[in-house]
């Protein structure tokens, strides 16, 4: 997790397209229905039968998209877990895919990590502190490459 190294960064190519196909829901949050553990997994499904297995883990009952071409993409399924408490949260900020060698795409997750302060709002009250510990989000994308993935994951702290 994590990559530190500075020289890896003049080995980043070309964009790769990346395209949004769940993202979750603040507001309705929908949650997997078959997942018994509560860490953070990043799973790249390469196959529509992977897809499919996952999708159903984690849209039950969701109509499976159709418009997926697993001949020229590959997906990848964020899930940061139980998110945290309110002294300490974890958020997703954003996605992006490059070249990275002639067979590999690298994919980089960018996250945000903050902690809470005496003067939080009243919003963050018990009760949303309560929610939060509830909230599991995940995210699916397709990425167009059909070369091996490497996952990079960056945090800044606020």
């Amino acid at each position: 997790s994590g990559n530190t190294n500075s020289s890896s960064a003049a080995s980043i190519g070309a964009s790769v397209p990346v395209k949004e196909i769940y993202k979750y829901d603040e507001i309705n949050p929908a949650q997997p229905v078959f997942i018994d553990f509560t860490n953070k997994q990043i799973v790249v499904a390469s196959t529509e039968d992977e897809f499919e297995y996952y999708w159903d883990i984690y849209k039950n009952g969701v109509a499976i998209p159709t418009d997926l071409d697993f001949n020229n993409i590959q997906v990848v399924i964020l899930d940061l877990g139980n998110i945290g408490n309110c002294t300490q949260i974890t958020s997703y900020r954003n996605i992006r895919a490059n070249e990275y060698s002639g067979n590999t795409v690298l994919v980089n997750f960018n996250y945000r990590e903050s902690g809470s302060s005496s003067s939080t709002s009243s919003s963050s009250s018990a009760s949303s502190c309560a929610n939060l510990e509830e909230k599991r989000p995940f995210y699916f994308y397709s990425i167009e490459s059909r070369k091996k993935i490497l996952i990079d994951e960056n945090v800044s702290f606020e």
